[in-house]
């Protein structure tokens, strides 16, 4: 039977709010940015709850470990990409505001 745990953790609920929101706002993003900020973001944060969802889903509390330490490295990462837009002023300070409030609901639910 295949281990579909991830789908009660509480980050795999507020991960969909912050998906679909970042799939709007880089839809936005310069036509230049296709194949940079806007592929990087979505690959990073569909990375990002990917190994959430695998790593759940492991037998081993040790196994378990290692994929949920590998997301603070991708969540950096993807911070970091998101302070870019804001500093290249891509987006309104109301958008970046929302998309920050679905982060910290996603990041609170990730530390738990």
């Amino acid at each position: 039977m295949i281990d579909l745990s991830h789908k009660k953790l509480k980050v795999w609920e507020k991960s969909k709010a912050l998906v679909s929101e970042v799939y709007k706002l880089t839809n936005e993003l310069p036509k230049s940015e296709t194949y940079g900020l806007t592929s990087q973001m979505r690959r990073a944060l569909i990375s990002i709850i990917s190994n959430l969802s695998e790593g759940a889903s492991q037998k081993s509390n040790i196994e378990k470990k290692r994929f949920f330490e590998y997301q603070d490295c991708l969540l950096m990462n993807w911070i970091h990409r998101l302070k870019y837009q804001s500093i290249w002023n891509y987006y309104s300070t109301k958008r970046l505001n929302f998309l920050r409030y679905l982060l910290m609901r996603f990041l609170l639910c990730y530390q738990i």
